[in-house]
């Protein structure tokens, strides 16, 4: 089965076609307008395909809908914020910290190894839940690693938001 769409004078209404004949009139923000190829109704032109998901097709032409695309790009900022939660968060060296009390467990751990001691190594409970033997030298150098990685993180956010701020197609700006 082919589909097309031809263009009506309508700017919400686009007519399917199916195998050459007009099935229904659909509204072009639809899922199923996505994608497929659209006509001009006079002529059968080839109109180009939608530029990107904030593009409605109004009176012959695509026109970008700023308040569609305020919309797309909120959405992707909280997405984009969601991931970089998740990139800071990971474990290192199976050390987890993602949580501030995890951090908080390896600062006080450093801050305190005299009081335990002062032993060459002290029984760490693992991301997976195993124990590994830890020095102080290794949850320094695990915070040391936690702030590095946040601020690389960070800075890759920023350009994304910088990116996205110009952006006509949101869905286009994705992590590296």
């Amino acid at each position: 089965m082919t589909k097309t769409y031809m263009a009506t004078n309508k700017p919400d209404k686009v007519m399917l076609v199916e195998d050459g004949e007009i099935s229904h009139a659909i509204n072009p923000k639809c899922e199923e307008w996505a994608g497929y190829e659209a006509y001009l109704a006079e002529g059968n032109q080839l109109i180009e395909p939608q530029p990107s998901e904030a593009h409605v097709f109004m009176q012959g032409a695509w026109v970008l809908d700023e308040k569609e695309l305020d919309r797309l790009r909120l959405e992707k900022r909280n997405e984009l914020k969601q991931q970089r939660n998740i990139k800071i968060s990971e474990p290192i060296n199976n050390v987890q910290v993602g949580r501030l009390e995890d951090r908080e467990n390896i600062k006080d751990a450093i801050r305190k190894w005299e009081a335990l001691g002062n032993p060459a190594t002290i029984t760490w409970i693992m991301y997976d839940n195993t124990t590994a033997q830890l020095s102080k030298q290794d949850l320094i150098d695990i915070e040391d690693a936690y702030v590095g990685r946040q601020l690389q993180v960070f800075a890759e956010y920023q350009s994304l938001c910088e990116q996205l701020a110009v952006s006509d197609d949101p869905k286009s700006i994705i992590w590296s």
